[in-house]
């Protein structure tokens, strides 16, 4: 059952934090929305702030996208919608604030 608290609409951001040893964020944008599933391209991101030489903060850039769409079943977690885009990795809800990222070399 799907979690109706949660408007999923195309335009909401959904984001993956993964790494080893590194915190690497990937945002999502949903294109498409039908009852149980959502239809998702990857979108690019912005530095919004340095922490240190390696670490900082990003945000999503909505409708610039760096990949094909593909399409995954909405799954609930909690009281929150997530989809899993890959074996290893699962995507939530994007709040609107930046998240923490060591990515960059």
């Amino acid at each position: 059952m799907i979690n109706t608290n949660t408007t999923i609409t195309p335009g909401t951001i959904f984001y993956s934090s993964w790494g080893y040893e590194q915190t690497n964020i990937d945002f999502y944008e949903v294109v498409r929305v039908t009852t149980k599933t959502v239809t998702l391209r990857p979108i690019g991101a912005s530095r919004t702030e340095t922490i240190s030489a390696m670490s900082g903060t990003v945000t999503p850039k909505p409708g610039e996208f760096t990949g094909q769409e593909f399409r995954r079943t909405i799954i609930n977690y909690g009281d929150a919608p997530m989809v899993r885009i890959n074996a290893i990795a699962n995507a939530s809800l994007w709040e609107g604030k930046p998240l923490f990222t060591s990515s960059w070399y």
